[in-house]
This record gives C-alpha cells, structure tokens and sequence, in this order.
C-alpha cells in the first residue's frame, strides 16, 4: 500500500521561508508491505496485495 508522510526537513530560512502546502517534502509516498508494514524497496504482487520478499515467500508456501 502506498501511504503519504510529512517529510519536512526543517529547511525554512530567512532569505528562503517555508512553501507550506506546495513543498514536496510535505506529502511523500512510501510503498509499505501489506503484511509486515515495513517500506519497501522491491515490490512483489500477489492478487491486490503489495508484499515484501518474505511476506510473498510465506504466502506462497502457505499457498501450495
């Protein structure tokens, strides 16, 4: 699943203020793992699910 985080950085300045609700960092999207919650970096599918390596390995165990 793909969920959406405030990444701000706190790189607001005097001579270059905070751009509020038009700043990138403020709603970033992390692809999570539907079965362990932890961010992914290599996205296997299974049916409507996003799975880790380790979540799809033991679904497919469970599986055959």
């Amino acid at each position: 699943m793909t969920i959406y985080t405030d990444d701000c950085c706190g790189c607001a300045a005097p001579s270059y203020p905070c751009l509020g609700r038009r700043c990138p960092n403020r709603s970033v999207p992390h692809i999570v793992c539907d079965g362990c919650k932890e961010e992914l970096d290599v996205v296997n599918f299974y049916k409507d699910m996003e799975l880790c390596s380790e979540c799809y390995d033991a679904l497919m165990e469970v599986e055959t």
